[in-house]
């Protein structure tokens, strides 16, 4: 058996260990893990969870990594990875968008309020290069009146926190400057020597001082190193008493105590399987909130026992229930478009199979076909047309544009036209205006090789057999205008869309 090949096994036993045990207590979370696609990677130090170029969550992993850790740090790291999911930290913080010192403090609140959470959850893990990593809890932290961060709270109330906690500090450290500079004056006339201490930059060291033994009074050495053989050692800076802490230490002075488990940047990034490398979700055209808070709603309409649960986390399972679902029409074309993106694949000599590496010969590798062909027929009998109608479709139409071929038909009882759009000047004046027919519509839609069909339609009209219209059974969107009526009942196939004004 390869290395590979051992490596791959010890890391998916990590990962079935958290489903053998998801009977009792991780249940819920098990349920999730098997709703997002597994990578190997080594473009990340550690894990992270992101996106696959068809729009699919994917756990990222460095396998160096997660083979580092012991069994029950393993399920730490998955468990971990999976509340990021749960709390939908994907969509809930914009990591692109944010300024570099904020989005360290947002890295800071979504471990501090995740790792709390984890049964036996460990202060430091091996970070698989040979050295250790601390993590982030609250109880490392201090607000600005010096009392530690409150527990079980969300990462939106510890990054507000963290924000008026470095604010606090700022302003104290441009005070002292100031302070500093007046008392440099008084100290030269003076001619105080006092030396700055070198663990916290103090001005408290007077070497002038007499040395102090540290056995002269038992009861003063509580807090301090024992010295058996009676040695003597200057005294400590006043300033951090010799812990090397200023009084007024935060762990934000030094960027963050403890290191974030994961990369948080991945949560709008997509990594390609085959070629390893980072793309950006924008140029994928993923709804990541939309498919974020799908899995975590399936997850929790399919587990009626949940299993042992912090309270915070049941908490939020019952908030998530009561929140209504919204129709987005716009999200639903959206998707049914990403569900064809990846269909088609072809081989290139210009990449090399991976699982071929370390044979004798190189198998050529696949390549996938990123833009699919979306063919939109308009129903332009006499019912269906409307400006505003049109207006509201054509805006849609050049948005798919963007991530795939794009064709529009006008049909009533035949096709009338079919033409590319790429840009608004693309767009032609509907022509018919008969009756409906949707026969020929598919027909045409095979000699354009289109992947998904959308119809624009009242459903008033001739349909074509389940059987003869081949893939598209599956690949079809009927889209209707502020209609009520149970359409799912009058078309034999595809799916139903309705726009609502």
């Amino acid at each position: 058996m390869s290395t590979q090949k051992k490596k791959e096994i010890a890391i998916i036993r990590k990962l079935i260990m958290i489903l053998i045990t998801s009977k009792t207590k991780n249940r819920f979370y098990a349920t999730i893990l098997g709703k997002i696609a597994k990578q190997e990677t080594k473009t990340l130090p550690t894990a992270a969870v992101g996106w696959t170029p068809n729009g699919k969550m994917v756990l990222l992993y460095n396998d160096k990594f997660l083979n580092a850790q012991t069994d029950e740090d393993g399920i730490f790291v998955i468990l971990h990875e999976v509340l990021h999911v749960f709390f939908r930290h994907l969509f809930r913080f914009k990591m692109g968008d944010m300024t570099p010192q904020d989005r360290q403090l947002a890295n800071i609140a979504m471990d501090m309020s995740i790792n709390q959470l984890i049964e036996n959850a460990p202060r430091k893990l091996p970070d698989g290069k040979g050295g250790e990593m601390e993590l982030i809890y609250p109880d490392l932290y201090q607000d600005k009146d010096g009392n530690d961060f409150p527990k079980e709270k969300s990462a939106e109330f510890y990054l507000n926190l963290l924000r008026e906690t470095k604010e606090d500090k700022q302003e104290k450290g441009e005070q002292g400057q100031q302070g500093e500079q007046g008392q440099q004056g008084e100290q030269g006339q003076q001619g105080d020597s006092k030396e700055e201490c070198e663990t916290c930059q103090g001005s408290g060291i007077d070497p002038n001082q007499p040395q102090q033994d540290d056995n002269q009074d038992d009861n003063q050495d509580d807090n301090q190193d024992d010295n058996q053989d009676g040695q003597q050692r200057p005294q400590a800076c006043p300033d951090c008493g010799g812990t090397g802490k200023s009084p007024d230490y935060n762990p934000l002075d030094q960027g963050g105590e403890g290191t974030t488990v994961d990369s948080h940047d991945m949560f709008d990034k997509v990594v390609d399987e085959e070629t390893d490398t980072i793309g950006d979700v924008k140029d994928y055209d993923i709804d990541v909130e939309y498919e974020n808070t799908l899995i975590v709603k399936e997850a929790i309409n399919e587990c009626r026992k949940f299993g042992t649960l912090p309270a915070f986390i049941e908490a939020e399972i019952e908030q998530l229930r009561k929140v209504t679902k919204k129709h987005d029409w716009k999200r639903e074309l959206k998707l049914a478009v990403n569900s064809v993106r990846s269909n088609q694949t072809r081989f290139t000599q210009k990449k090399v199979n991976r699982r071929s590496l370390g044979m004798d010969y190189f198998l050529p590798g696949k390549k996938k076909s990123r833009r699919p062909n979306v063919i939109i027929f308009r129903d332009t009998s006499m019912s269906m047309y409307n400006e505003e109608i049109q207006q509201k479709l054509a805006n849609e139409i050049l948005s798919m544009a963007n991530i795939g071929k794009v064709f529009v038909g006008d049909v009533d009882t035949i096709v009338h036209q079919v033409y590319q759009v790429k840009r608004s000047s693309d767009l032609k004046k509907p022509k018919g205006g008969g009756g409906t027919c949707f026969i020929q519509a598919f027909e045409e839609a095979k000699k354009y090789q289109a992947d998904i069909v959308i119809y624009l339609t009242d459903t008033d009209g001739s349909f074509p057999r389940k059987q003869d219209v081949g893939k598209f059974v599956q690949h079809t969107v009927w889209v209707t205008f502020d209609d009520d009526r149970d359409i799912k009942s009058r078309i034999p196939f595809g799916r139903h869309v309705n726009i609502e004004s």
